[in-house]
């Protein structure tokens, strides 16, 4: 099967998942990018990452955020991880059966490079990915870093899950995303009650680059955060306006 081929099949597997976007990235536009960037760290000689998206659904985030309930947003995020494992595997087996590459399914989150021996989410000095999707999906063309450090996708912002696979095949890359659709305005910054991210200055900033582009997201902090926060296990916010639950 030819690359093009190669390419065409993946992304009908990948559509057909469910998944609302996908793209190719490469080798390449990560070369300036943090180690977590590194596609060579999970598969020696990788040459291009495949990355999608599952959106959560506008209904189900209004319900969240107004307190109507919570459990249509939590049944779409399992869905969104399992669904893209399951994705990732597919597309592995697919690869390596029809080429003479390699691939590697990357797991949707929670897994970390371990430093001194282990993975910590509950310290400043903390790990990192072993393949970090959100900085594959902007290599792939799918949008660019936002603020919150989160991808920003022109047709359905930043609340979504991302899946993605490593692979050996040199497959020809999409254009990247001219243009980044973060404004700044901060609500994802009021939006969150643990203090995850930075405020927006630059002192409190940090850069990467990707694709030649210069990617600004404010300092995030400690993993657990994030965790605590998005996982409804935070109460209503110091000023009394806000709260995830």
């Amino acid at each position: 099967m030819n690359l093009n081929k190669l390419k065409e099949e993946i992304k009908k597997i990948v559509l057909d998942s469910s998944a609302k976007l996908a793209g190719i990235g490469n080798k390449e536009r990560l070369k300036d990018a943090p180690p977590s960037a590194d596609m060579e760290y999970s598969l020696p000689d990788a040459k291009s990452c495949i990355i999608w998206t599952y959106p959560n659904p506008i209904e189900a985030l209004e319900n969240y955020f107004s307190k109507k309930e919570r459990m249509s947003l939590k049944k779409f995020q399992h869905f969104a991880y399992i669904t893209a494992w399951k994705t990732a595997v597919k597309i592995k087996e697919f690869i390596e059966d029809n080429s003479g590459f390699k691939a590697f399914a990357v797991i949707p989150n929670g897994k970390y490079r371990k430093r001194g021996g282990y993975s910590n989410i509950f310290k400043e000095d903390q790990s990192y990915p072993d393949f970090s999707l959100r900085y594959g999906a902007v290599a792939a063309g799918l949008g660019h870093i936002g603020w919150s450090g989160n991808l920003i996708t022109e047709e359905y912002g930043g609340s979504l899950y991302l899946g993605g696979v490593l692979t050996t095949a040199p497959l020809e890359p999409d254009p990247m995303a001219e243009e980044n659709h973060c404004n700044k305005c901060m609500i994802c910054y009021q939006a969150c009650t643990t203090g995850f991210f930075a405020k927006k200055h630059e002192e409190e900033s940090q850069e990467v680059i990707i694709g030649g582009t210069k990617e600004i997201y404010g300092n995030r902090r400690i993993y657990s955060k994030c965790a605590i926060g998005c996982a409804g296990l935070a109460g209503l916010s110091e000023d009394g306006n806000w709260s995830t639950w």
